[in-house]
C-alpha cells in the first residue's frame, strides 16, 4: 500500500521483506523485478496493493495450471468497473492509472492500445467505439485510500 506505514513508520510496501529462496523481497522488488519480466499487461490487473483503485482481492490463489484464466479473469473484472474505465461518448474516455501501467504505449500509439485492450473488456460495444474513435485517454486519480474489504 503506497505510503502506509507499519507501527515502527517504515513504509509496508517496501521496507517490508520476505525471503523467497536465498533472497529478501519487499512487495515493490516483486512487482518491478520478476512480475515485469513477464511483460503481461493482466499482472497489472491482478497485483493487490491494498487501496481502492487496485484491482479487488480474489477469492483463490493464483496457480500454475490455471493462470491464463485466471489473469484474463482479474483484467476483465477490472476493466468491466466503471470506476476503471468508462466511456463518456466517442470523445471521451476516463481510464485507471492502473491501465497506464499495465499499457505504457497508451500514451502513443492509441490504435495498438485499444486493440490489445479491447481482449478483455466485456462490453464489445465499448471496445468497439475504443479501437473505431480511438479517444485520447483522460486518466482518472488513483485512489490510495485503503481498501476494507
Amino acid at each position: 500500500i503506497r505510503h502506509h506505514t507499519n507501527p515502527v513508520g517504515k513504509d509496508l510496501w517496501i521496507h517490508h521483506k520476505v525471503m523467497v529462496g536465498s533472497r529478501a523481497w519487499s512487495l515493490s522488488d516483486m512487482e518491478s523485478g520478476p512480475l515485469a519480466k513477464f511483460n503481461d499487461p493482466r499482472i497489472h490487473f491482478a497485483i493487490v496493493k491494498g487501496s481502492v483503485g487496485c484491482p479487488p482481492l480474489g477469492k483463490n490463489a493464483y496457480l500454475p495450471g490455471k493462470l491464463d484464466n485466471q489473469l484474463n479473469r482479474s483484467a476483465q473484472r477490472f476493466l468491466a468497473s466503471e470506476a476503471r474505465l468508462r466511456l463518456e461518448d466517442e470523445n471521451r474516455v476516463h481510464m485507471s492509472p492502473v491501465i497506464r501501467t499495465a499499457f505504457p504505449e497508451a500514451s502513443g500509439d492509441l490504435p495498438q492500445f485499444y486493440r490489445q485492450l479491447s481482449r478483455w473488456i466485456f462490453d464489445k460495444s465499448i471496445a468497439g467505439i475504443l479501437i473505431s474513435a480511438c479517444p485520447r485517454p483522460s486518466w482518472l486519480r488513483h485512489d490510495w485510500s485503503l481498501n476494507k474489504k
